[in-house]
């Protein structure tokens, strides 16, 4: 590609290098950084949710993902960096909006296998030819108590954030508005039936209207006074996630052709949390947001789903990987236990990585093994301690 806006991926002059690191043969050295990959609007999936990443301030949990399990653990990160940086790679493609800066460390998927390259590097091999590798956008959950309703609590619960409506007329005599009555009703006989058989099997007691154009109200208490996804739900294990996406089906997923459907709320929690879901099932889902500009209508976020999953790749064009002048004049970073950690931007969900110092010590092992003089067998023989402050950790790394 003519005129590449830099022709070397980082100068190393803000922090010690992991070049110097790996090219010095003094006997005491220490391995900084590069620090601060993600622009500042990048967000981070923490214990309720999705938070920018400029916005930390400590105390958050954050998604930490392992390339070995292929799962999330929330876990505190070691360290949080910000530095200053006004430029970006931006990188584009079917699922793909990131912000990264020119030493950050990108994981790929490849024929099934995970590696890294730096952002830099990945751009100039996508200049001179397009990039096949796809991003890693869908993650496993590790096991966790969840929520403390039954199975069926939970579809009922579901139901209601679909189609119920809280109203002042529903407080009992007595009542302030403070007060789980709700009301549903629906015209499709298999939503009636359906919902009747919730109401029956979590014994709500409720009253029943039948119109005369065919609609029936269903009129009882509500588990749970909430008409969206909130905060909560985010505690939900595996199980949990199952139930919620396969009894939404009945309610809010609207089939356009085959197994392809639409997810639409106006409640963007819900649509955060929504697909966060599909992510942990292995379905990579975009929220398109609808700005209704029309004074009345709330804002509308929309996720279109296609169980099959498509590939999270670069567009082919060059033009996907563009250099720029981006953000608030700084970049920002975790340092993880796992090396990796769930980030989104623009409703995209990307896996995303640290800094790269572990990669570099563990180089250095096989580095100064090549280096030893062999014995008269003409075996090289070399012994080494490697120090963790955990099993676990010593495993990631």
């Amino acid at each position: 590609m003519a005129g590449k806006p830099f022709s070397v991926l980082y100068d190393y002059t803000d922090v010690p290098t992991l070049r110097n690191f790996a090219l010095s043969n003094k006997r005491v050295r220490m391995a900084m950084g590069p620090f601060g990959p993600l622009s500042g609007d990048t967000e981070y999936l923490s214990n309720s949710g999705w938070k920018r990443i400029s916005a930390y301030s400590g105390g958050d949990n954050i998604a930490q993902f392992s390339p070995k399990t292929g799962e999330i653990v929330l876990l505190a990160p070691d360290d949080f960096i910000v530095s200053p940086c006004d430029e970006f790679l931006h990188f584009t493609g079917l699922g793909i909006d990131m912000m990264l800066s020119l030493e950050h460390r990108m994981l790929w998927l490849d024929d099934g296998e995970f590696g890294t390259t730096l952002a830099g590097e990945s751009a100039l091999d996508h200049w001179e030819e397009p990039i096949e590798g796809e991003i890693p956008n869908t993650f496993a959950i590790a096991d966790k108590d969840g929520l403390k309703w039954s199975d069926d609590e939970l579809r009922l619960q579901v139901a209601v954030i679909a189609e119920g409506s809280f109203h002042k007329h529903m407080k009992k005599e007595g009542e302030t508005y403070n007060t789980n009555g709700c009301c549903a009703g629906f015209k499709k006989e298999r939503k009636k039936q359906r919902f009747e058989r919730l109401l029956t099997v979590n014994n709500c007691e409720f009253k029943k209207t039948e119109y005369d154009n065919g609609r029936t109200y269903y009129y009882f208490d509500a588990p749970v006074k909430i008409k969206k996804f909130d905060e909560r739900f985010w505690q939900a294990n595996n199980h949990q996630i199952k139930i919620i996406l396969d009894e939404l089906r009945h309610w809010d997923f609207h089939y356009s052709n085959g197994t392809t459907f639409q997810y639409s709320t106006t409640e963007k929690e819900s649509a955060d949390f929504i697909q966060y879901c599909f992510a942990t099932q292995g379905i990579a889902v975009n929220i398109n947001e609808r700005n209704r500009n029309d004074g009345i209508r709330k804002t509308l976020y929309r996720l279109n789903v296609n169980p099959v999953n498509r590939k999270n790749v670069l567009y082919r064009s060059p033009d996907a990987v563009s250099l720029v002048k981006y953000g608030d004049g700084f970049k920002y970073c975790f340092k993880t236990e796992t090396g990796f950690f769930v980030a989104r931007r623009n409703g995209k969900i990307f896996i995303t990585g640290n800094s790269g110092k572990s990669s570099a010590c563990v180089m250095e092992i096989i580095r100064r093994a090549h280096e030893q003089k062999a014995s008269p067998d003409g075996i090289r023989r070399s012994r080494w301690a490697v120090v963790r402050n955990s099993y676990g950790q010593l495993k990631d790394t």
